[in-house]
């Protein structure tokens, strides 16, 4: 069966990420709000309050496997929430590009 990340780059045409990768591309650029541990969960309050993740249900698409993920976020909106959470001014697409592929994410 086909990911769910490859699922939904199939219906969107672009990559997506959770409230996690994010997080974790966020600290490797030395984001100093980014440092603690939980910061995907703030993330994923702030995706899910601006509804910047793509509805599973409404691409029809199907886990391969039960998945506690729900909020997946289109790269497109990445750039969005940086600005949007003011995590940092100098953090560009380019940037979380080159810290994705650092961590071995797709870009």
């Amino acid at each position: 069966m086909v990911s769910i990340e490859n699922q939904i780059a199939a219906r969107i045409g672009e990559i997506v990420y959770t409230p996690n990768q994010l997080a974790d591309m966020l600290r490797h650029l030395g984001v100093p709000k980014a440092s603690s541990l939980s910061f995907g969960n703030k993330i994923r309050e702030y995706v899910k309050g601006k509804l910047f993740y793509v509805d599973l249900d409404k691409l029809e698409v199907k886990p391969a496997r039960d998945s506690d993920t729900k909020y997946w976020i289109p790269k497109s909106r990445l750039v969005d929430i940086v600005e949007g959470m003011k995590l940092s001014q100098a953090t560009s697409e380019r940037d979380l590009e080159k810290a994705a592929s650092d961590l071995g994410y797709p870009i």
